[in-house]
């Protein structure tokens, strides 16, 4: 009895059924069974009446059918009832044991009905084989081969006990067993068929499962990393993700960087997660496996990590791994190298198929994440770098002046690009570049780099070029025309971009830097449009100081006009104030200009105008200012210059007047000469007006003393 508990027990755990299907769904596999059972009662109706080798047993074969029916009915209801919500008492087990017993009932009955058609004459066991056929999708390989060894057993036992043949049966002479041998050949056959075919069925729906599974995990992964992960903290987390995705003891995420050629621990799993991005950067020179997968481009297998080609026995010292896959993980769009995704395991482990490409469906998704999270680290350090651009910019806008605007433009390009020195240099109208204004450079090296600038960047450096980059001066042969002044300089890298406001190149700011510096492409875009924005408003600002001189000059002599002399005398006030200093003022008026207007004409007139400008100008000192006041009217401001000198001063005028001969038509000779009026700031009068109008009225009155007078006082 005990034997008998313990044989039901194993049967029941293994019984039943390949997938773990809801209630619902157990209802609706049972309803479909059900429904070809009917089709299998059809196939019996036609042995049993339609059978001609005996025609016995009529009435067992009527009262056979019509069980058969009834228990089919009786399972189609009660199979309907529970669809419909009722014996919801029933556990999910009970509607198994169902099942089970349903098929039980069914092999009882195609074994009563093998008897009644004739026994060992009748075909209807082959029905088996569409049966069980069926059942393979529903039940474990081991509860099969059971039932299809019971079925075999009640063929069997019905031939014996109906006595149509004996345990002696052979083949010679005697046809008591009938279609038995073929039947029993085909039955044995069948139950090894059904025995194989839902083992392979069973590991294919599990590998699909695996698979979907898998599928399922790895979408869920992209979700939350999409939705989570915005920037690198976040990818300790992913890596334990990915790791019990893989089954892996560790797997570890290294980034490469281009610009030095070493490999950084981006990475890990948190186990590891703090040991290793702490370990240093491995130089260029050193074999790891992120520089094998730089080399190869493709998935590197290291069953033993210590007697791989792909790296240094010292690196692999570092790590407790056994075997690793290692696969290259590329940036998008532009598809860069990024750096390397290592699985490892403590032991040593074989890569399967499937494992491979798990690991390869996993890369694609961080590819995608890191290469997102790395645009945006650059889009964040490109906005930080424009945002301290545009300021940069907007201050050197505020200041069109050259004396102040060049330096600034220095020390914002030093700034932003974080280099040490700093130089510009600006084409003059000869032709030749002269160095306008430089930070941390020393003048013998201005000097001959300004002498050498068209050999180093007019000539080759920046030809057709917006910009040239030497990351290190010892291992870049363009440096060799300028080698010797760098040696003094000591200065390790250098960048030049071109000034080009119009369509000439018209100069060039050079950054320096005192250690090798690899310019990344982020800061050559940055300095590109810098150099750009300062080459328009160096532009600009030529335009203002030609608008403003246009604007405070007269555009006959060339002198300062009105304007500007208003300017002047207040600058002047403002200085005299400031340092109790004085100047004087001089009005000149010359003596008959009209009669020069009138018998020669204006243009004659206008260059009369023009030679009296050039005769005051060479008579005057580099400090005192001449302008044209208006007609033929002059204003001439001498600074710390009291009454005396400025008597002087005016004499010497009036004796350049009279002695500078006049070009006039048909060599017509006649000479000029200036009445003049002399103010002194503060004694004669405190503000501007005052003492342009007190100089002024004072000229009228020599004009009405005579020609060639001087009035200084208002008596």
């Amino acid at each position: 009895m005990r034997l008998g508990n313990i044989l039901v027990a194993l049967v029941w755990r293994e019984a039943i059924i390949l997938t773990k299907p809801t209630l619902p769904d157990l209802i609706g596999q049972l309803q479909k069974i059900n429904r070809l059972r009917w089709l299998f009662v059809g196939i019996l109706a036609m042995f049993f009446w339609f059978d001609t080798t005996s025609g016995q047993h009529v009435l067992l074969r009527g009262i056979f059918t019509a069980v058969v029916v009834l228990v089919l009915l009786a399972f189609t209801w009660f199979y309907r009832q529970m669809l419909q919500g009722k014996f919801t008492n029933f556990k999910k087990q009970t509607h198994q044991s169902l099942f089970f017993v349903h098929v039980l009932i069914d092999i009882g009955l195609i074994t009563i009905g093998t008897c009644i058609t004739g026994c060992a004459y009748s075909l209807l066991p082959l029905v088996y084989i569409l049966y069980f056929g069926m059942l393979e999708f529903f039940f474990k390989p081991l509860i099969l081969l059971a039932l299809n060894s019971l079925a075999i057993g009640f063929y069997l036992g019905a031939i014996y006990l109906s006595g149509s043949a004996s345990p002696g049966w052979t083949l010679q002479g005697d046809s008591s067993y009938g279609f038995m041998p073929v039947i029993l050949v085909v039955l044995i056959l069948n139950t090894i068929l059904v025995w194989i075919r839902p083992q392979q069925n069973q590991r294919q729906w599990w590998a699909m499962k695996d698979k979907n599974d898998f599928l399922s995990e790895l979408a869920l992964l992209s979700r939350t990393a999409i939705a989570d992960v915005n920037d690198r903290t976040a990818f300790v987390g992913l890596a334990d993700k990915v790791r019990d995705l893989l089954g892996a003891d560790n797997v570890y995420l290294s980034q490469w960087d281009d610009e030095n050629e070493m490999v950084y621990g981006l990475a890990a799993d948190s186990s590891i997660h703090e040991w290793y991005i702490k370990l240093p950067p491995t130089p260029r020179y050193e074999n790891t496996l992120t520089h094998s997968l730089k080399k190869t481009g493709k998935p590197i297998i290291a069953e033993n990590v210590h007697r791989s080609p792909y790296l240094s026995p010292r690196v692999a010292a570092h790590y407790s791994a056994r075997s690793v896959f290692a696969a290259p993980l590329y940036g998008k769009p532009d598809n860069h190298f990024l750096g390397g995704f290592l699985v490892t395991f403590d032991q040593q482990h074989y890569f399967s198929p499937s494992e491979i490409s798990h690991i390869m469906q996993v890369i694609d998704i961080l590819s995608l994440l890191i290469s997102r999270i790395m645009l945006q680290e650059e889009a964040l350090r490109r906005a930080e770098l424009l945002e301290k651009m545009a300021a940069q910019v907007t201050n050197l806008v505020s200041d069109l002046k050259h004396t102040t605007l060049l330096p600034s433009i220095v020390e914002s390009a030093r700034s932003l690009l974080q280099a040490q020195r700093a130089a510009l240099h600006l084409r003059q109208e000869n032709g030749e570049m002269k160095c306008e204004y430089s930070v941390g450079l020393s003048d013998e090296f201005l000097e001959q780099l300004t002498r050498r600038f068209n050999q180093l960047t007019g000539g080759k450096l920046l030809k057709n070029r917006e910009f040239v980059v030497v990351p290190d001066v010892n291992q870049d042969a363009r440096t060799s025309p300028v080698r010797d002044l760098i040696f003094f300089e000591k200065f390790h890298a250098y960048a030049v971009f071109a000034l080009n406001p119009g369509q000439e190149r018209e100069g060039a700011l050079s950054l320096y830097w005192d250690t090798p510096h690899v310019v990344s492409t982020k800061e050559i875009s940055v300095g590109k449009l810098f150099a750009e924005r300062a080459s328009a408003i160096i532009h600009s600002a030529g335009i203002y100081a030609r608008a403003t001189e246009e604007a405070l000059t007269d555009i006959l002599t060339g002198l300062p006009n009105r304007r500007h002399l208003d300017q002047r005398i207040q600058a002047e006030i403002e200085s005299s104030r400031r340092y109790n200093h004085i100047f004087t003022l001089l009005m000149i008026d010359l003596d008959g200009f009209k009669g020069i207007n009138d018998t020669f004409g204006h243009p004659i007139g206008d260059s009369v105008l023009k030679q009296v400008a050039v005769a005051l100008r060479r008579t005057l000192r580099s400090s005192d200012f001449l302008a044209r006041y208006g007609g033929d009217e002059f204003s001439i401001i001498l600074p710390e210059t009291g009454l005396d000198r400025a008597m002087m001063v005016a004499e010497k005028l009036r004796l350049t007047l009279t002695s500078t001969r006049l070009h006039l038509p048909h060599e017509t000779q006649r000479y000029l000469s200036g009445c003049m009026g002399i103010a002194v700031f503060p004694s004669d009068r405190q503000t501007a007006e005052e003492i342009l109008k007190c100089a002024d009225q004072r000229m009228y009155c020599a004009k009405r003393s005579g020609s060639g007078s001087i009035i200084y006082t208002d008596e």
